[in-house]
């Protein structure tokens, strides 16, 4: 297994180098069979809860075209991506056989971000995928909240399920995931 992290700041791989992000998946494919790309991305806030199809600013920084960082990474070898930045739930979307999160929501915040509305919400996901292709087999997501000063706790009510099949079924209408009313994801 191999992880890898991007982010839109001067100290990380950026989300909007498209040529460094494939070298570097790809010099990473040679040496694991599976690899997990982590990253931070894209607007944040109430507003910023579907993924366009271009780049997002948000203070003036330059936080990427997601769908394109997501699609080369895969296309460079990745198997799953699991996104954040936004501090919203964000759609989900099977591109060739692989998973992308674009936004898990807000897990542990601690004080220093609102937790109003969708930005108190988040999701655990537990993705089961194929040992030799990396192909996305099954799925479960767990639904959170936080409650101050920003801890997670599990939510009855379901509510970043929910959020997450509305907006994956906006965001990505063509995507082959299932996401039933439990959070099981299948295809």
């Amino acid at each position: 297994y191999g992880f890898i992290a991007f982010g839109h700041s001067s100290i990380s791989y950026h989300v909007s180098d498209l040529e460094n992000t494939k070298k570097v998946i790809q010099e990473l494919d040679q040496r694991c069979d599976i690899i997990i790309v982590s990253f931070h991305g894209g607007a944040e806030g109430s507003g910023a809860q579907h993924v366009p199809n271009e780049v997002e600013k948000y203070y003036g920084e330059n936080r990427g075209n997601l769908i394109k960082f997501t699609h080369t990474a895969i296309d460079a070898g990745a198997d799953v991506i699991l996104g954040h930045g936004p501090h919203v739930l964000r759609a989900m979307e099977l591109y060739e056989g692989k998973l992308i999160c674009y936004s898990l929501g807000n897990f542990i915040t601690y004080g220093n971000v609102s937790l109003s509305g969708v930005k108190g919400k988040g999701a655990i996901v537990q993705i089961e995928v194929d040992d030799i292709t990396g192909n996305f087999k099954s799925g479960n997501i767990v639904a959170t909240k936080q409650r101050a000063p920003g801890i997670a706790y599990l939510d009855d009510e379901n509510y970043a399920v929910e959020l997450i099949q509305t907006l994956s079924k906006e965001d990505f209408p063509n995507s082959n995931l299932l996401i039933s009313n439990k959070g099981e994801l299948t295809i």
